[in-house]
């Protein structure tokens, strides 16, 4: 043990620390009490991580927070092992509840968007106790929203084929990324890939073409844009020779 601390205080100040924080992205990192330390050879090793970190909670509400890389003592500098397992593992979160074990699983809602944090105390078999903190960012990423824009197609001057230029001019915000483009061309003609792509019509006379894009963000999350595309056909006027 080490003097002047035992774990019920040192959770009793872990608490008081996170109760004293909020959920906002500008909360202090938390911390145990002052001056409890690594301050003798046989004090454990405390470290834990948050999984994932940064959480998106459009892919995930559950959070995993992994204290297994704890050591009883720290591990050897040389070979990485750890010689002595942890007694105990407790943890004390950003919300005021506390939980033991060195794997914990929690679910969390859009009341934890901005920084979510937790106290780890780790004590080993001769008493011995250490402590840690971590935080992490909760965010919720809307969907993208898809757009393009085109090179508005010629006037012909008879039937035919014509060919338009179409560029994705979808938003994203970060840290998300459009990974996905689909085209639709609705004119038989299988659909195409990639954020900028050419499409060539077939035209019997003036007419209309509706184009989809559709775009997908990392997280699978789809927006679909349809915009008209007019083809206008104008024969040339025929003119008539006039005989004197």
């Amino acid at each position: 043990m080490i003097k002047g601390f035992t774990l019920t205080a040192v959770l009793a100040a872990a608490l008081a620390a996170v109760a004293a924080c909020t959920h906002k992205e500008d909360a202090p990192p938390l911390a145990g009490p002052s001056g409890f330390a690594n301050t003798v050879t046989d004090a454990p090793f405390a470290t834990f991580k948050i999984v994932p970190n940064p959480v998106d909670l459009s892919s995930t509400s559950v959070v995993t927070y992994d204290a297994s890389a704890s050591c009883g003592v720290a591990p050897s500098s040389s070979t990485g092992v750890c010689p002595m397992p942890v007694g105990s593992f407790q943890f004390a979160f950003s919300d005021g509840t506390t939980a033991s074990g060195p794997v914990v699983v929690r679910k969390i809602s859009d009341d934890s968007i901005g920084t979510i944090s937790a106290v780890l105390v780790v004590t080993n078999d001769r008493g011995a106790a250490a402590s840690t903190s971590r935080s992490a960012q909760v965010l919720r990423s809307p969907p993208p929203k898809a757009d393009f824009t085109f090179v508005a197609p010629p006037v012909l001057s008879a039937p035919g084929n014509v060919t338009v230029f179409f560029t994705d001019t979808s938003t994203v915000v970060a840290p998300r990324v459009i990974v996905n483009w689909q085209w639709d061309f609705l004119d038989g003609r299988p659909p195409s890939t990639g954020p900028s792509v050419p499409h060539t019509f077939s035209v019997d006379g003036s007419t209309s073409f509706t184009v989809v894009l559709t775009v997908t963000d990392d997280l699978g999350q789809k927006s679909t844009s349809a915009k008209p595309v007019s083809v206008t056909v104008t024969p040339p006027i025929k003119t008539t020779a006039v005989v004197h």
